[in-house]
């Protein structure tokens, strides 16, 4: 036997203390990684363009969002804005945003907007992919 072998008979076959040592290691690792890693938690609206103007429809009184992101299709792009103001109607949101890029899109448009944070154990352990 070679003395790698060796090593690896001494320590990890009849001693499996190393071996164990290095998962608990690679799972504290994990577990503190996705405790600090944060997720956006994203809401998608349905809404139409027009210009500077996003009209979401949608029950969203409670939404203040500080950035915008819309797009019709989202393959193709997805367009990104500072929210300048937001006005509130009957089961309608007026957002009025900075630029439109440059006029790029317009008419029925998907919008999503942050709607909170969460970290990466909780989406994938407690949530499971569940909204």
């Amino acid at each position: 036997m070679t003395k790698f072998e060796m090593l690896y008979v001494k320590y990890l076959v009849k001693k499996p203390w190393l071996y164990y040592g290095f998962i608990a290691v690679f799972v504290t690792v994990f577990v503190a990684m996705s405790l600090f890693i944060k997720l956006d938690v994203v809401k998608s609206y349905p809404a139409v363009i027009d210009n500077d103007v996003i009209t979401i429809t949608a029950d969203a009184s409670s939404m203040a969002p500080t950035r915008i992101f819309y797009y019709a299709n989202r393959n193709d792009a997805v367009y990104s804005s500072e929210v300048t103001h937001v006005d509130y109607g009957d089961y309608q949101v007026f957002v009025t945003i900075s630029s439109n890029s440059d006029g790029k899109i317009r008419g029925a448009v998907t919008v999503d907007i942050v709607a909170g944070k969460q970290t990466l154990l909780e989406r994938i352990f407690l949530k499971a992919g569940k909204n």
